[in-house]
């Protein structure tokens, strides 16, 4: 229970102490001169703090960064999870449909020019058959 009580507090200070940073920023970009370019700056290095920090070339240990990978814990992440292997399946599945489509359109084309052919053919047969018949 203490523990919990800890990191809120430690959260809530966060926050109060990222709102006063950026009260007194807006000050600073109203009153100084170059005010504007001494906030573009710090703002520009915490980024880069921030980069780093997600490269790990920060202090932030590889455990901690572990943890805090997105859609590793807890019901979201598992959510998160089952519903990209639907949308894979689902995938998977429309491409086996698309090449089942594929291929009986094949064969039946195969049919139909095969079925051409031998009406070609029969054709053919019956005006030779007819030729014979007129020799005789």
């Amino acid at each position: 229970g203490r523990e919990k009580r800890e990191r809120q507090r430690k959260k809530r200070r966060r926050k109060r102490v990222g709102e006063e940073k950026r009260e007194e920023r807006e000050a600073l970009r109203k009153t100084e001169k170059g005010g504007e370019e001494k906030v573009k700056e710090e703002e520009e290095g915490e980024m880069e703090g921030k980069r780093k920090g997600k490269e790990g070339e920060g202090e932030r240990d590889g455990e901690k960064r572990e943890k805090k990978k997105r859609g590793e814990r807890g019901k979201k992440g598992r959510k998160r999870r089952r519903e990209k292997k639907k949308e894979k399946e689902e995938k998977k599945r429309g491409r086996e449909k698309k090449k089942r489509g594929e291929e009986r359109r094949r064969r039946e084309r195969k049919k139909r020019k095969e079925g051409g052919e031998e009406r070609k053919r029969r054709k053919e047969r019956r005006k030779e058959k007819g030729e014979k018949r007129e020799k005789k």
